[in-house]
């Protein structure tokens, strides 16, 4: 409310499904000079991205009573496996990823200048999943993965086939939707009640849209009453997306 970002440049729709709302977003990139970074993590500030975002999808989940699965372009590479150039460094990933954020840039004192890639922007990242209930679901499924990325900067012809490129876009979801997911998964194997995440991908093998790859997820939804059959599967409903470009 109040906010001409949210409310003229349209970047959020929402579809409200019986079983669950779905989210699509293009979060605000923090510009080439940062003129926007304030404004995306400052949460102190009269305006917030960030932390309007997180409200939304908290008061979205409390007024429904149902999930919520956030998608598209977040505009922030969150961890050193999101990042190309952390790569290279020697101890990739797991001794970078252990440091304090503000640590893992040495050799790499650049990319603190580099929207989405900012100090403050992938500190603010993981407040925002926690304020707002949500999982990163391609990581919680997928935890080791890398080289997985859903932008190739067109600057440098060469940055997709060499895979040079950063995890911008993302499938975020609440947390009763990953229950059967990692560390929150059942003992012995019991199965997280309907609807539950079963995938979640990045389709960076497929042809581009403008310089991002789709980005997705599978969930498995209960099937209605009316139409219930004892021996068949649940519903499975994709949830995919194209990004938008940076």
């Amino acid at each position: 409310k109040d906010d001409p970002i949210i409310g003229e440049e349209g970047r959020v729709l929402t579809l409200e499904l019986p079983e669950l709302s779905v989210v699509s977003t293009y979060v605000p990139n923090s510009g080439m000079d940062l003129q926007r970074l304030e404004y995306r993590v400052g949460r102190e500030a009269e305006k917030c991205w960030d932390r309007s975002l997180a409200e939304y999808v908290r008061g979205l989940r409390d007024s429904t009573g149902k999930p919520v699965v956030l998608l598209g372009d977040m505009n922030c590479g969150h961890q050193v496996q999101d990042i190309w150039n952390m790569y290279e460094r020697p101890d990739f990933p797991e001794g970078l990823a252990q440091k304090p954020v503000a640590e893992q840039y040495v050799g790499l004192s650049a990319l603190k200048k580099f929207a989405g890639l900012t100090p403050r922007e992938r500190e603010s990242f993981p407040k925002m999943l926690e304020e707002a209930d949500l999982v990163d679901t391609f990581r919680a499924l997928h935890p080791d993965a890398t080289g997985v990325f859903s932008y190739f900067s067109q600057k440098v012809v060469q940055n997709r086939p060499m895979n040079r490129g950063l995890r911008l876009d993302y499938v975020l979801a609440s947390s009763s939707l990953c229950s059967n997911v990692g560390a929150a998964a059942k003992p012995g194997g019991a199965e997280a009640p309907l609807p539950r995440l079963r995938d979640s991908f990045v389709l960076d093998e497929d042809d581009l849209v403008a310089d991002h790859a789709a980005i997705g997820c599978h969930i498995l939804l209960p099937r209605p009453a009316a139409a219930e059959a004892p021996a068949e599967a649940p519903a499975e409903a994709p949830v995919e997306a194209p990004a938008e470009a940076s």
